[in-house]
């Protein structure tokens, strides 16, 4: 899960998450050995880098706002940078002044990283001018091999983050158009699909008006809501960002609605209770084929002069999800049940799920359909 949960997360962000941890660890481990054999002063300012990470990241990442985040631990890295030089009287230290254009680059957009750079620099030749001027015995500022070789390095590292934010810039913006080139072709499969479907329906539709044999246009009007019930989830696919899942909430209702136009009936109304969940396309199939077979079975053993209420429940389990389905119809003959089609269809259907399905007519026909977790990814 934790894994698949970053698949999804933007780079800069994801980069950003790392950086955090990354430095909180390394700073509170830092801060541990110098209190227990270094020098506390260092100890205090890892410490104060810790919280002020710390405070930042609850602030500005968790909330979502990414780039406050990355120009928040920019700074605080540039203000723990300034106060151990300053402590050491700019030593090995300078160092670390490398590591912070890489954040820049990494985690922030071009133009922030440009701004943020700028006054970086601007600041850090300017102290190191001032302790060049008055700090004539340290080895670091008056020894020009030192010195050459330190700047020589910033320009590498500037060069290099300019050429590698502008390749992965470049490669992201072609996969997202990519992507939405697919998406786009996507959509219209799922449309073209859904229209078919639709004529496909409405020919069996068409056929079952044409013929007076009372069973075989049963036949033909339970095809076509098994078909139809297909379109819609094509249909529902088309119409959003997303071409590869959809909300199971949406599609339960909207098959639902469907299904109460089709047959036009004031005595039947279904309460649905579906919990949103997003589901890929070959799992929402299987579960319109069940609810398909569930309804058009409940109101084609309904009584006459009686109101047919439906509930549909969905909902997570501890160890499993739940799907239930009851009715008030006082149909009692299971067995007669379990040996028609509809029947093998749903506990084919269910197959999908590895669920388990039992059937109690006791209080209503009542459906409860355990379905194993880990199907549910998408």
């Amino acid at each position: 899960m934790f894994i698949k949960k970053f698949k999804i997360i933007h780079y800069k962000k994801l980069f950003l998450y790392g950086i955090y941890n990354t430095f909180m660890t390394l700073a509170l481990l830092s801060a541990i050995v110098d209190f227990a054999i270094a020098s506390k002063e260092d100890a205090i300012i890892d410490l104060l880098f810790v919280i002020l990470a710390y405070i930042a990241y609850k602030y500005f990442f968790k909330r979502g706002k990414t780039i406050q985040a990355a120009i928040a631990i920019f700074w605080i890295a540039v203000l723990v940078e300034f106060l151990l030089l300053e402590l050491h009287s700019v030593d090995f230290n300078i160092i670390f002044s490398f590591f912070i254009p890489i954040i820049a680059y990494i985690s922030m957009p071009k133009r922030f990283i440009f701004i943020n750079l700028s006054l970086f620099y601007a600041l850090l030749i300017a102290y190191l001018a001032h302790h060049y001027n008055i700090d004539k015995n340290n080895i670091f500022l008056h020894n020009k091999s030192y010195l050459i070789i330190y700047i020589m390095a910033h320009f590498f590292i500037l060069s290099f983050g300019i050429f590698y934010n502008l390749a992965i810039e470049e490669s992201i913006r072609r996969l997202q158009e990519s992507n939405r080139t697919k998406e786009l072709l996507l959509n219209e499969v799922h449309h073209r699909v859904k229209n078919n479907l639709n004529l496909v329906a409405s020919i069996l539709g068409l056929n079952a008006q044409a013929t007076n044999n009372k069973q075989t246009q049963e036949f033909l009007q339970t095809n076509q809501k098994r078909i139809e019930s297909m379109a819609i989830l094509h249909e529902i696919l088309y119409k959003q960002d997303n071409a590869n899942s959809a909300d199971l909430s949406k599609y339960v209702n909207k098959l639902a609605a469907h299904i109460l136009r089709t047959i036009a009936r004031k005595d039947v109304t279904i309460k649905c209770d579906i919990e949103h969940l997003q589901l890929p396309m070959d799992s929402m199939i299987q579960f319109g084929i069940i609810l398909n077979e569930l309804l058009t079975n409940s109101i084609k053993h309904k009584e006459k002069n009686k109101e047919l209420k439906i509930d549909i429940l969905f909902k997570r389990c501890k160890t499993y999800y739940c799907l239930g389905y009851c009715d008030n119809s006082t149909f009692k003959d299971i067995n007669r049940l379990k040996q028609g089609f509809g029947y093998n269809l749903i506990m084919l259907a269910s197959k999908h799920f590895n669920a388990k399905v039992s059937v109690d007519a006791s209080h209503g026909l009542c459906y409860k359909i355990m379905l194993k977790k880990g199907w549910q990814e998408v």
